[in-house]
């Protein structure tokens, strides 16, 4: 997604499950949303949550979190 200076940064994790893709439009207008998820898509960032140093760096800017991700047996 690109980046709004006027908007505050929102990192939301799980981004491809079921509930994120049912309210994602009701972030989209007021947040400048960074979607993650484990696996990458279209408008998807992949991210692992257990990777310390990529979640550090994908935090950078960011102004709140939306965590949404779940343990799964993938």
């Amino acid at each position: 997604m690109t980046t709004t200076p006027d908007k505050p940064r929102l990192l939301v994790t799980g981004a491809c499950g079921v509930i994120f893709s049912q309210i994602a439009d009701l972030f989209t207008a007021d947040y400048d949303v960074l979607a993650t998820d484990i696996v990458e898509r279209d408008g998807v960032m992949k991210l692992d949550l257990l990777d310390y140093a990529a979640v550090r760096e994908a935090m950078q800017g960011i102004d709140a979190v939306l965590h949404l991700a779940i343990a799964s047996r993938r």
